[in-house]
């Protein structure tokens, strides 16, 4: 019998899908009866002498149903026929979005449209998947008779062995356990009866060799280094510093730590200096180093020395700076260069010190120890100032260079000065909230040495005295100290030592070059012979701010001195955020992809634009009126925010704002019009213009004629066209219809008004003046001399220690954001994308032996008295902590939402961090407030200033939806098996980007991302 039976309209004249048909795994065929008619605009369609189908895939892609044997034929003229859904397609759960009827004769095959069907899990369910439409009960009753098979011969060979006598009885048991026993307590109380727990002090290792000269058990600690010794083969062994030694007051030495300023601790890492001989080596250059200031001078011997100044330098992990500072040169041209250990030159600093006075210069290298910029310069590595002056003998340079690996690098500005700048241009910075992508070669500098290949890579050559190259305008403004990465393709062709320069400029590069056209210093790649892949940051220089950025882009220029040098590059992308927040997940230019990082709130499908690499195919509609994305604005007061087109040809574009009524007909409350360039365009709008909710923003498409169809799934569109035409009721007009086609847009809206926004940017200004003092004050790292980071902390008896600033065991304390599904964060995809899995990814980047466990902290949150919550840390966290544990993380107060819970929450949070203090003294707490509660973060603050402990403030992450998850998502646990987020609640938890963003936060706050 049918346990539930569907009526399915299927008509032509109407495309939108009925609702779904739910079915539970494993459900036989018939339990779920469909009752359809087939209609074309409202008339029956004759089944006479058609052949029905029924054809789908199961949820996870993997199997194909195609079946013909359920189905009874009701009414043949009527159209009207009954099929029993088959128990193949709920073999596996979840949604499934291709199933569809088909209908045969001799002249071929028509179907309908999509009917979708959702697949709810069943209980203890472990059938394969469905790999055709065949039962699986039988193969699960073979492998249970083969089951049964192995345990008999087991248990015969059990009693075989017991026959034989091969089994102890239990007095013999007893009696061997209790021998064990005796034997392994003597040897332990021997092996141990001589050894202390409490180490003993001395002077120093001659005191220690002289009341113990053979030796003895224990640790033996020396006062004057603070190191602990052991006796190992016959000899007293320096074990290393002893953990429980603090810093006493005057006893760092200048040994010990470089410079100690107010925000860094900072150490020159540059090991010798060397002149170099480029071309004759019998010129040189004479010259002077101070490791100790970095300051360093030389004098040319010669006219055209053809030679160079040589810092040899050598980092450990993490970024580095290079920093020059009071440069003084009367020589006509030095550059500066970067080679590996050998002396070959890999890279061209874009910094020139001709002719310079008090010049200071900044390059900063990124965190991979091995690779800067994609080239490879090795941990070992040299910094290189070459000399080719045409001037004679005698000319000199001078001046300071320091390398340090800062956590906290010292300001060019002072902190006063960068806090004004944080409203200095609204008009640029106040929406810039989305990455920005640009893919379009837009024009040539220099001749036109150039051809366009197949594969849509460009080959481009030097002629005479020109390098040219390909120029790539920027859709959006960029913001001065802002990143812009040129991620690219290249190889080598022809010419030694031939590379490309990266400059970002404006359009006085072409129009008036004089007036001056660099926004920030010029990065230069050299080539290999193959081709290989780039992502080059660069940063608008504020030194270059007289220049206009508004018509910013990017200048990748031929960089040799050999003519006819050839270059060929493809796939450049672009890619700038008006936000640090905003994590780009930057990869190779050929494997970027429009993920959920980068694409509006309101997306309405894939734009061509965003997919690179990604082969899309034209649909003609010539009577296409307008598109819009499906998902109307769900929330009163709210404005259109940015807006990002992608048309084929130049036009002037009408936007209209509406809704759509019971017919499917848009009713329009506004429009207005955009003169656009063909391409892709980012507006952002800086006036307000409402968009109500239930209403969406619909583009006028007729002009175009044409939307983009691809094999990739995307979100679907409303499209009004002229062969979707009603009369009905009195109500006529063109009717909107569900489409899986491409828009050619996409849209932002926001929740203030323009003075609404200023006036919170210029608040959140003032209180971050307070914020970062408090940071300032609160900065308390120091660095050894081998670069190993150490916080400082203190106990109560005012005994100081440190704590390495890369944790080896941690522990995560947490509600459903940290140990909801399966024990991972609720709504990440999978365990891995929780955020305490990314922080330990990112961790583990650094240190490979880092652990962690994460404990539900639910019971805590909903305590109503501080006895149960220090009971339930007492209870439940006790026995998995213990001194060795050098990081706590705390996420709670999301659920302490009722006045009870909240009465004594206050003095709860300050209870929780000094009880964590007291189990582990040497590590590093920080508290992650707070996603569904963020009226509590100024309680969190408070407890985590007066106690010790870090605040990692998460709440600008819990208002957006572009970091949440969404009903209908699919998560994976553990076992790889896939279930459905099905409710509001689930929903509204971080997805993979909020978690994300929650990750970034932690290891920020900690100082080491």
């Amino acid at each position: 019998m049918a346990i539930r039976t569907y009526k399915v309209t299927l008509d032509s004249k109407n495309t939108i899908a009925p609702e779904p048909v739910y079915l539970r795994q494993g459900d036989k065929t018939g339990a779920v009866v469909i009752d359809a008619t087939l209609m074309d605009n409202g008339s029956p369609v004759s089944l006479s002498g058609l052949t029905p189908m029924f054809k789908a895939n199961t949820a996870d892609g993997q199997a194909v149903i195609a079946d013909s044997t359920g189905f009874s034929i009701i009414n043949a003229s009527g159209g009207e026929f009954n099929y029993q859904v088959p128990n193949a397609l709920s073999s596996v759960p979840g949604k499934i979005v291709t199933a569809y009827f088909s209908f045969s004769d001799s002249s071929g095959s028509e179907s309908t449209f999509d009917v979708p069907f959702i697949i709810n899990s069943a209980v203890d369910i472990t059938q394969k998947q469905a790999e055709d439409y065949i039962t699986i009960i039988d193969g699960t009753l073979d492998l249970l008779h083969d089951k049964m098979q192995s345990l008999q011969i087991d248990l015969n060979t059990i009693i075989n062995n017991y026959n034989t006598g091969n089994f102890y009885n239990k007095s013999e048991t007893d009696s061997k356990d209790a021998a064990t026993l005796s034997s392994a307590k003597s040897y332990t109380d021997n092996s141990l009866k001589d050894i202390s727990s409490v180490p003993e002090t001395f002077a120093n290792l001659a005191a220690i060799q002289a009341k113990y000269p053979n030796g003895a058990n224990g640790v033996m600690v020396a006062a004057d280094n603070g190191h602990k010794y052991i006796w190992a083969n016959n000899v007293w062994t320096d074990a290393g510093v002893y953990q429980s030694v603090g810093i006493a007051d005057g006893s760092i030495s200048p040994s010990q730590v470089k410079y100690i300023g107010a925000d860094q601790v900072s150490l020159n890492e540059i090991t010798d200096i060397n002149p170099i001989p480029f071309q004759d080596s019998s010129k040189a250059l004479s010259m002077s180093f101070n490791p100790v200031t970095g300051y360093f001078s030389a004098t040319t011997a010669t006219t055209q020395p053809n030679s160079g100044i040589c810092f040899k330098a050598k980092r450990k992990a993490g970024s580095y700076t290079i920093d020059f500072r009071g440069v003084n040169s009367n020589m006509s041209g030095q550059g500066v260069y970067l080679s590996d250990a050998n002396g070959n030159l890999k890279m061209k600093w874009g910094v020139y010190f001709a002719n310079s006075s008090n010049e200071s210069q900044r390059l900063q290298l990124g965190s991979n120890a091995l690779d800067l910029y994609g080239i490879k310069v090795g941990d070992t590595f040299q910094i290189v100032i070459t000399i080719g002056s045409s001037d004679a003998g005698g000319k000199t340079i001078n001046g300071y260079i320091q390398l340090s690996n800062n956590t906290y690098p010292k300001r060019d500005t002072s902190l006063s000065t960068e806090i004004n700048n944080i409203n200095v241009d609204l008009k640029q910075n106040l929406y810039r909230q989305n990455a920005v992508i640009d893919t379009s070669m837009t024009r040539w500098f220099s001749d036109t040495n150039y051809t366009l290949n197949d594969d849509e890579s460009i080959t481009y050559w030097r002629n005479g005295q020109n390098n040219p190259g390909p120029y790539y305008l920027l859709t959006q403004p960029v913001i001065t100290g802002e990143t812009i990465y040129v991620c690219f393709e290249a190889e080598k062709i022809t010419g030694e030592l031939t590379g490309v320069e990266i400059q970002l400029c404006n359009n006085n590069v072409f129009s008036n070059p004089s007036l001056g056209f660099r926004l920030a210093d010029t990065v230069a790649v050299r080539l290999s012979n193959k081709f290989e892949q780039y992502i080059v940051p660069i940063v608008l220089d504020p030194k270059w701010s007289q220049q206009d950025p508004s018509t910013a882009g990017v200048l990748i220029s031929i960089s040799s001195s050999v003519d006819q040098a050839k270059v060929m590059i493809r796939n450049v992308t672009i890619i700038h955020a008006g936000s640090d927040d905003i994590d780009l997940g930057l990869k190779t230019a050929q494997s970027v992809q429009a993920e959920e990082a980068i694409l509006p709130e309101l997306s309405s499908g894939r734009r061509k634009g965003e997919l690179l690499n990604l082969d899309v195919s034209e649909s003609p509609l010539p009577k296409v009126h307008y598109v819009s994305p499906k998902r109307a604005v769900s929330t009163d007061n709210m404005y259109l925010d940015s807006l990002t087109v992608n048309i084929k040809t130049a036009e002037t574009v009408k936007f209209a704002i509406g809704s759509v009524d019971q017919n499917s007909l848009m009713i329009k409350s506004s429009d207005f019009t955009l003169s656009l360039p063909a391409g892709t365009r980012t507006i952002v709008f800086k006036e307000d213009i409402p968009i109500p909710a239930g209403s969406r923003l619909f583009m006028e498409c007729h002009n175009q004629g044409v939307l983009y169809q691809s094999d990739t799934s995307t979100e679907k569109i409303l499209v009004e066209d002229e062969d979707h035409q009603i009369n009905t009721n009195g109500y006529s007009g063109y009717a909107l219809y569900e489409s899986t086609l491409m828009s050619p847009f996409s849209y932002r809206v926001r929740g203030q008004s323009v003075y609404e926004m200023a006036s919170d940017a210029k608040s959140s200004s003032e209180a971050n003046a307070d914020t970062n003092e408090d940071l300032k004050r609160s900065v308390n790292i120091l660095t050894s001399p081998t670069g190993k980071k150490f916080a400082i902390s203190v106990g109560d008896d005012g005994t100081i220690s440190t704590t390495p600033m890369t944790p080896n065991k941690a522990l995560f304390y947490g509600n459903s954001l940290t140990v909801g599904f399966d024990n991972y964060g609720m709504a990440a995809s999978d365990y891995q994308h929780g955020w305490a899995d990314l922080v330990s990814q990112s961790i583990k980047k650094v240190n490979s032996s880092f652990t962690y466990q994460s404990i539900n902290g639910g019971n805590w949150e909903n305590a109503t008295t501080s006895a149960n919550r220090i009971a339930e840390l007492n209870n439940t966290v006790k026995p998995n902590i213990d001194a060795s544990v050098d990081l706590v993380v705390i996420q709670l107060s999301d659920n302490v939402n009722t006045d009870d819970k909240k009465a004594t929450f206050a003095d709860d949070a300050k209870a929780i961090i000094t009880w964590f203090r007291q189990q582990a003294p040497k590590a590093r707490i920080v508290w992650i407030a707070s996603w569904f509660n963020p009226p509590l973060i100024p309680e969190v603050a408070e407890a985590c200033k007066e106690r010790g402990a870090l605040l990692c403030d998460i709440e600008q992450y819990a208002r957006p939806q572009q970091y949440k998850s969404y009903v209908g998502a699919i998560w994976t646990d553990r076992k790889g098996v896939k279930h459905t987020i099905d409710n509001a609640g689930q929903a509204a938890h971080p997805g993979d980007l909020g978690m994300q963003m929650i990750a970034n936060s932690v290891m920020n706050t900690l100082g080491i991302g």
